[in-house]
C-alpha cells in the first residue's frame, strides 16, 4: 500500500498496521530531522514521538497526500524547532532562578525562594488586568506585613 492508503486506513477505520507501517517507514526520516535540528538525542527521540503523534491527530486531513514525507519532514523541522526554542526558556528559568537563589537572605529554605520566585513569574506572566485582581492571599504573599500586629497600608 502507499502512503495515502495507509494514512486513509488508519483514519477511517484507526488501523494500528498501517500507522505502524507508516511510521516504519518515516521514523529515520523524522528522527534524523529532529537531531539535526536540535543536537539531542534524548529531546529528538521526544520530538519524534510528537511529530508521529501529530500525523495520528491529523490523519483525516493528509489522506489526499501521495506521500507524507514533505509534511513529516516539514512538520519534524517545526517540532525541532519549537522544541529547541522551549529548552532555551527553560534553561533561562533555571538560570534565573539559580541567580536569585544565590542573591537572596539566609535563612529561607530554597523550597520557599523556589515557590516565591515561581509565584513572580507566574504574576508577570498575567496580563496586568488580571494582576489587579489577585486574590488578598497572593497580595499578602507579595506585600507581607512588617509588623504582624499592624495592617498593611
Amino acid at each position: 500500500m502507499n502512503d495515502q492508503q495507509l494514512l486513509m486506513e488508519y483514519a477511517a477505520r484507526g488501523s494500528e498496521a498501517a500507522f505502524a507501517e507508516l511510521s516504519k517507514r518515516y521514523i529515520r526520516l523524522v528522527y534524523s530531522t529532529c537531531r539535526r535540528e536540535v543536537g539531542d538525542s534524548d529531546l529528538a527521540n521526544d520530538v519524534t514521538q510528537a511529530v508521529f503523534l501529530l500525523l495520528a491527530q491529523k490523519a483525516k486531513t493528509l489522506t489526499r497526500r501521495d506521500s507524507i514525507a514533505g509534511w513529516l519532514f516539514q512538520a519534524s523541522v517545526l517540532a525541532a524547532r519549537n522544541a529547541r526554542r522551549e529548552e532555551r526558556r527553560r534553561i533561562a528559568r533555571h538560570e534565573r532562578i539559580a541567580a536569585q537563589m544565590d542573591a537572596v537572605k539566609p535563612g529561607r529554605t530554597d523550597e520557599s525562594m523556589i515557590a516565591d520566585i515561581s509565584l513572580n513569574e507566574a504574576l508577570t506572566a498575567l496580563s496586568p488586568r488580571d494582576r489587579q485582581g489577585r486574590p488578598p492571599a497572593v497580595h499578602e504573599r507579595l506585600h507581607p506585613r512588617r509588623d504582624p500586629g499592624r495592617p498593611s497600608a
